[in-house]
């Protein structure tokens, strides 16, 4: 099994654009970035289209910076899903610099102990583990585990997909003990706050 992301990749730079500035210079680099975002939101999913998806995501990237500057939560979403069409493109060294820099982003706008920068620490994890580095994965996932876990407690849907993710790493390293261990804690979390019939 695959790690799991925190949450699906939807339609990049739709959130947070609003419709100000239309009919004007920033309003038409608006609607361009929305256009890319969500071209290359589409073509990643098809795994013979990621070079081009790549592409619409870069320049899509590359207007959210002129329009909102590096620190902007669109220019986290963009960049966020630039790295994860690296990684299915198995770039995995590219994939980690290019989500290093969404976590940074995700620093820069929100706090230290925030959704997005849980999310971000689980999708460096993702790659670590990608690249065989599992102990920096560990690392990583704790990372996220503790954030989340302080924010909304143990039972939590994300707090259960970073365990899963952690279960996996242990399993790769040969700890298989500690592995189910993680897994079975996992799926009580699901249980208790997805039913059973979710839990998998």
């Amino acid at each position: 099994p695959a790690e799991r992301l925190p949450a699906p990749l939807g339609s990049l730079g739709v959130r947070g654009l609003g419709r100000e500035g239309t009919g004007t210079a920033e309003g038409s680099a608006r609607q361009r970035h929305i256009r890319r975002g969500e071209v290359g939101s589409k073509l990643f999913s098809n795994q013979d289209r990621l070079d081009e998806g790549a592409e619409w995501t870069l320049e899509a990237l590359r207007i959210a910076r002129v329009v909102h500057g590096q620190s902007h939560h669109t220019v986290l979403a963009t960049t966020a899903a630039l790295g994860n069409i690296y990684q299915r493109q198995g770039k995995l060294d590219e994939a980690l610099k290019t989500k290093k820099q969404a976590l940074r982003i995700a620093w820069r706008v929100h706090c230290d102990e925030s959704d997005a920068v849980s999310g971000e620490l689980n999708c460096v994890a993702i790659c670590l583990a990608a690249k065989g580095l599992y102990d920096r994965a560990m690392e990583k996932y704790e990372e996220a585990h503790a954030i989340h876990r302080s924010l909304h407690g143990e039972d939590n849907e994300f707090v259960a997909v970073v365990l899963c993710n952690m279960a996996l790493v242990l399993g790769r390293q040969g700890k298989h003990a500690e592995a189910l261990a993680m897994e079975e804690k996992a799926l009580g979390i699901e249980r208790r706050t997805l039913g059973s019939e979710h839990a998998h």
